[in-house]
């Protein structure tokens, strides 16, 4: 069974290495790098459960709620978060040359985090004698590159544009304690009315954290393109896909293993958590909207907003939602900025112009 887990983690992370590949921000030199900051990512989770394990021998703290949420701003957020900044130094330290664009930054921090989410997940079915792929290896994985983005947006602000080391320092105790509380958090999820739904409040804004740091990053980097998603809808269906298959796999293997009850709760389980929030990150990410040189900071928001539609014909007005990023029509012409191409009019009595003009998209 634990070996069936392990290929998931895998599958779990590759989803994400995926993602990077059909957005074209890794190319095949990049490879050999990136394997490396993903094994220093695993193995770097290996020395933070070293260092949580030699401070769990200590009664430092008393066991109340208070004393736990410190514990863990400490030891899961702000221990783990340095940590995880190793890889990139050593990474760095050796392919100076493939991490001097923001892009970059922002993909090996994001693939230190897949590294050392990996073994996190492994080591916690170990201790906890699970050996499911249930909710929690899911959403660890998606909290961990969340977190990670957060710092890589730091550290791209510094080098870009603020040039104040305070800036890196603050967000990197902000991320500290976002890791912290989550793993806090888990305790009383299940305890509270409405912790769930805070759960899927905290991913939603981690979610929007996420693509805002991405779309920064490719539109202030040299190659930037306005063809980063192509097909948009192919990449959502692939993430979607491949999350339910990992979660199917997991219902069977717990069902030959003779425990089909057990397979049915953590089927359930898994579907309506962590469904919800894997349908909207898959939604938000397949949906960035570039713009050239643009440098947003991140907000506090919702991957979605709601509107109301026009009313025309007779119709009324209807409440609607829709996912922020890139429209169907914006998506549709950026494959003919920078090109030349023709604008027909669709109606010659109602446009200024008459017939097939030849033109060229410049912005």
């Amino acid at each position: 069974m634990i070996f069936v887990f392990i290929i998931l983690s895998l599958i779990s992370s590759w989803i994400w290495i995926y993602y990077f590949k059909e957005i074209k921000i890794i190319g095949a030199e990049k490879v050999k790098s990136l394997l490396l900051t993903f094994s220093l990512g695993a193995i770097v989770y290996l020395i933070n459960y070293k260092i949580g394990s030699l401070l769990n021998q200590f009664n430092y703290l008393d066991r109340n709620v208070l004393n736990q949420l410190i514990d863990s701003v400490l030891r899961k957020g702000f221990l783990s978060e340095v940590l995880k900044l190793i890889p990139i130094y050593v990474v760095y330290r050796l392919f100076k040359e493939e991490i001097n664009e923001p892009i970059s930054i922002f993909l090996f921090f994001t693939v230190s985090a897949l590294g050392f989410s990996f073994s996190e997940n492994i080591g916690d079915v170990i201790s906890k004698d699970l050996k499911v792929f249930n909710e929690r290896a899911i959403l660890n994985t998606l909290n961990e590159i969340f977190c990670s983005s957060l710092v890589s947006f730091s550290v791209i602000n510094f080098r870009f544009y603020s040039k104040k080391m305070s800036d890196v320092v603050l967000l990197l105790l902000l991320t500290a304690f976002l890791a912290g509380f989550y793993d806090f958090w888990l305790y009383f999820e299940r305890l509270n009315q409405f912790g769930i739904i805070l759960s899927i409040l905290y991913f939603m804004v981690m979610i929007s954290i996420f693509s805002t740091g991405l779309t920064n990053s490719i539109n202030i980097s040299s190659d930037f393109s306005y063809l980063k998603i192509e097909g948009n809808k192919k990449i959502f269906k692939r993430i979607i896909l491949t999350y339910f298959a990992l979660i199917f796999i997991q219902f069977v293997s717990l069902s030959i293993g003779g425990n089909l009850e057990r397979a049915f709760y953590y089927l359930l389980d898994t579907l309506w958590f962590s469904g919800i929030i894997i349908f909207i990150a898959a939604k938000r990410i397949s949906k960035l909207k570039l713009i050239e040189g643009k440098w947003s900071h991140p907000k506090l928001e919702l991957p979605f907003s709601f509107y109301y539609s026009d009313s025309f014909n007779g119709r009324h007005a209807k409440l609607k939602l829709k996912f922020k990023g890139e429209t169907f029509n914006e998506n549709v012409i950026d494959f003919y900025l920078k090109v030349y191409c023709s604008i027909n009019p669709l109606s010659k009595r109602n446009s200024y112009i008459l017939k097939s003009q030849d033109v060229f998209l410049a912005e």
